[in-house]
């Protein structure tokens, strides 16, 4: 089983694209045994070999997601019992029960239109995903990124040493930051992280290209408070990148122009 998933994940050498979180524990594999009704075979299958899973990995988001662990509901208009077992472009998995959750006769039940399995459901949608990407970007992923050049290696050093603390909301709306450069660089953008409500990894790029070396200014930027609280928009510090997040850091903008590819 998911011979063809072991074939697509091995024909690719761009690290990061598709990533595990690792073996299930002891505990987490008996509670996926004891799930009453039985939890549907593939999806025990695939998570016992490799674990939860984020496949499809670009700049915009991961494009399908096997939750490592189900994620209960109730639907809000038939009062259905549903688990959630995959995220995919607004084409989630869920399954339902029939009969008694808490009894014998209870089965969950995968709706359509994505076959009548796990596996079904996650082979449609990797070849559907498959589609969207061009030819060469595809042979890109399946070659890996090249490693970066002296000139992007300079921009990683320079990159360590700019200082960015979120400030707050500003009269006009904007998220205010302050940025100090200690480094010998001018840099385009800087990177960094956001989280709000439930995004956890959300970014934004902060032109601080006027920022001289050794100056410290006041940056403003959106950040999405026309669409959160500023409360609850809160910054973190992105890791170094690496040569596969080229296209994520706007830093590289002006060293790497062929970093944004279709």
């Amino acid at each position: 089983m998911f011979e063809w998933f072991d074939e697509l994940v091995a024909s690719i050498r761009w690290r990061g694209f598709f990533t595990f979180d690792g073996p299930l524990t002891l505990e987490e594999l008996a509670d996926l045994h004891d799930c009453q009704p039985p939890l549907p075979p593939p999806y025990v299958t695939f998570l016992e070999k490799y674990g939860g899973a984020l496949l499809f990995r670009s700049r915009f988001g991961d494009h399908i997601e096997v939750l490592r662990k189900p994620e209960c509901y109730t639907h809000n208009k038939t009062g259905d019992h549903l688990l959630r077992l995959g995220r995919g472009d607004e084409r989630d998995l869920y399954v339902s029960v029939h009969g008694d959750p808490k009894g014998d006769d209870g089965q969950w039940v995968l709706p359509k239109p994505f076959g009548v399995d796990f596996e079904g459901w996650l082979k449609n949608r990797c070849r559907l995903e498959r589609k969207s990407y061009g030819k060469k970007r595809w042979q890109q992923l399946m070659d890996g990124a090249r490693s970066f050049n002296e000139r992007e290696l300079e921009v990683v050093a320079a990159r360590r040493l700019i200082k960015v603390k979120m400030l707050g909301k500003t009269e006009h709306g904007t998220a205010a930051f302050e940025v100090r450069n200690n480094s010998n660089m001018v840099l385009p953008y800087f990177t960094v992280g956001l989280t709000m409500d439930h995004i956890k990894n959300g970014g934004a790029w902060l032109d601080i290209s006027h920022v001289n070396p050794g100056a410290k200014a006041v940056v403003e930027n959106n950040c999405y408070l026309d669409l959160y609280p500023a409360d609850n928009v809160k910054m973190f510090a992105r890791p170094d990148p690496e040569p596969e997040d080229r296209e994520n850091y706007w830093e590289f903008r002006w060293v790497t122009p062929d970093a944004w590819s279709p």
